[in-house]
C-alpha cells in the first residue's frame, strides 16, 4: 500500500503539469487584454503598456509560463491583477463558502440517494422502485439552474422560508448559516443524489443475485440483516467511486449555484475572474480544483482496500 501511494503521488506531477500548461495557454487565446478589463476601453496606450509590464504580460507566452511555474514551485500563486492582492489570500477567503455549501450538498445527496437506491433495489418492480427510478430520471434530466430558480420561486418568493441571496457561515451563526445554505445545497445535492441513486440500485441488485446472498438467506437470516451485513459492504465499492468523482461535480456545479444565489465562493470568483481576464486567479483556481479532485480519487482508492480485503495493490 505504501508503494502504491508513493506511485500515485508521483503521478500527480505530470497531471498537474499538464493541467497547468493547458490552462495557461488556453486562457490566453481569449481575444482580450487584462489591462483593458482593468482600465476600461478609454485606457491610453501608455496605461495599457504599464499594466502589461507590471504583470509580465508583455513577454512571450512561454516565458510567462516558466516564470509563473517557477513561482508556483515556491508556493506563490501570483498576485491578482484586478484585486491587487495575493491570489492565495483570495482563494482562502472564498474557500470556506464553497466548502460549506459543498459538504452540505454532499450530505443531502447521500441521505437521499443511499436509502432510495437500496430500497428501490430490495423492492424491485414495486411502487417504491418505480418512484425511486422516477426520482433518479428527473434528477439527472433536470438542469441545475432551472431547479435553483424553482426553489427560489417556491421557498423564497411564494413561501418566504429561506433567503434568496448571500452567505452566512455556520461557524458565525449556525441557524442562519443553515437557512442561507439550504437552497443552494439542495440545488447541488439533488443533482448528485439522482446519479448516486441509480448507481446504488444497480450495484445492490447485482450483489443480491450472488450465491453467497442466496446461502445467507437459506440459513434463515433476516432479510434486513442480509442486506445490512452482506449486501451493502460489497455494493458500496462502485458507489464510493461515483461519490468521489462527484467532488469534481461539486466544484463545477458550485459555479452555477454561487452565481444564482450570490454566494461569495470559489465558483463566483472563477466567473468574475474570467470576465475580468484575471489570469493569475484563473490559473490558481484550476490548479486547486485539479489537486483536490486527484487527492479525493486517491482517497477513494485507499478506501477500496479498507472495504474489500481482496483488493491488493502490488
Amino acid at each position: 500500500m505504501q508503494r502504491y501511494l508513493l506511485r500515485r503521488a508521483m503521478q500527480l506531477v505530470p497531471i498537474m503539469l499538464g493541467v497547468s500548461i493547458i490552462t495557461f495557454f488556453l486562457i490566453r487565446l481569449v481575444p482580450s487584454n487584462p489591462a483593458l478589463a482593468i482600465l476600461g476601453v478609454n485606457a491610453t496606450p501608455d496605461q495599457i503598456a504599464y499594466i502589461n509590464s507590471t504583470y509580465g504580460l508583455d513577454k512571450p507566452i512561454p516565458v510567462q509560463y516558466f516564470y509563473w511555474m517557477g513561482k508556483v514551485l515556491q508556493f506563490d500563486l501570483g498576485r491578482s491583477i484586478v484585486h491587487n492582492q495575493p491570489t492565495i489570500e483570495l482563494i482562502m477567503g472564498r474557500f470556506p463558502a464553497t466548502l460549506q455549501v459543498g459538504l452540505f450538498a454532499m450530505f443531502i445527496s447521500l441521505i437521499v440517494s443511499l436509502p432510495v437506491g437500496v430500497i428501490s433495489a430490495v423492492k424491485k418492480d414495486s411502487i417504491l422502485d418505480v418512484l425511486g427510478r422516477f426520482f433518479a430520471f428527473v434528477g439527472i434530466s433536470m438542469p441545475g439552474f432551472w431547479l435553483g430558480l424553482l426553489l427560489i420561486i417556491l421557498f423564497a418568493v411564494t413561501v418566504p422560508v429561506f433567503p434568496i441571496f448571500g452567505f452566512v457561515s455556520i461557524f458565525t451563526d449556525f441557524s442562519e448559516g443553515i437557512r442561507h445554505q439550504f437552497l443552494p445545497a439542495v440545488t447541488l445535492g439533488l443533482s448528485m443524489a439522482a446519479m448516486v441513486t441509480r448507481m446504488t440500485r444497480s450495484c445492490v441488485l447485482e450483489v443480491l443475485q450472488e450465491d453467497y446472498i442466496t446461502t445467507a438467506r437459506g440459513k434463515g437470516l433476516p432479510g434486513t440483516l442480509v442486506v445490512a451485513k452482506h449486501v451493502l459492504k460489497n455494493a458500496f465499492i462502485p458507489v464510493i467511486t461515483v461519490v468521489g468523482l462527484q467532488v469534481g461535480f461539486i466544484f463545477g456545479g458550485s459555479v452555477l449555484v454561487e452565481v444564482i444565489f450570490a454566494i461569495p465562493g470559489l465558483g463566483r470568483l472563477m466567473v468574475d475572474s474570467i470576465a475580468q481576464r484575471d489570469y493569475p486567479v484563473i490559473q490558481a483556481l484550476v490548479l486547486v480544483y485539479a489537486i483536490t479532485f486527484v487527492l479525493v480519487n486517491l482517497l477513494v482508492d485507499v478506501l477500496y482496500a479498507v472495504l474489500d480485503p481482496r483488493i491488493r495493490y502490488q
